[in-house]
C-alpha cells in the first residue's frame, strides 16, 4: 500500500513541542506534496515560518519522491527560510515562467 503525505503550510507556529511530536511521527512516504512561498534557483523552496520549513524539510529527506505544488507567481519569490534545495523535488505548476529552472528539477506544467 503507498504512503502518499500532504503537509499544508496553514497550521504554522505550532510550538517546539509539537513540532518535534510531528517529526518523530512523520511516515516515510513514497509520495510527499508540498506547498512553498517562493521559488529561486538560488535559495530552492522557501517559506517564511522556520517551524514550517523543519518539517517539510524533514519530510523530504523521508520520502521517496517529492513534489512542490505552486503555481507560477511563486517563481522568482525567496521567503526568508529554505525548505529545500529545487533538486530534492519535482515542480508541480501552471505555468514556468522561466527555463533556468529546468537546470535545476523536473517541472510539469498542468492545467
Amino acid at each position: 500500500m503507498a504512503k502518499i503525505v500532504v503537509i499544508d503550510g496553514q497550521g504554522g507556529r505550532l510550538g517546539k513541542l509539537l513540532v518535534e511530536e510531528v517529526k518523530a511521527r512523520l511516515p516515510q512516504a513514497e509520495l510527499l506534496a508540498i506547498g512553498t512561498n517562493g521559488i529561486a534557483v538560488r535559495q530552492g523552496y522557501t517559506t517564511p515560518d522556520m517551524e514550517e520549513a523543519s518539517i517539510k524539510s524533514l519530510a523530504v529527506e523521508r520520502s521517496y519522491l517529492s513534489y512542490v505544488l505552486a503555481d507560477s507567481s511563486k517563481f522568482g519569490k525567496v521567503a526568508a527560510v529554505t525548505i529545500c534545495p529545487l533538486r530534492d523535488a519535482c515542480i508541480l505548476t501552471d505555468r514556468m515562467p522561466d527555463e533556468i529552472y529546468l537546470s535545476q528539477t523536473i517541472i510539469k506544467e498542468v492545467d
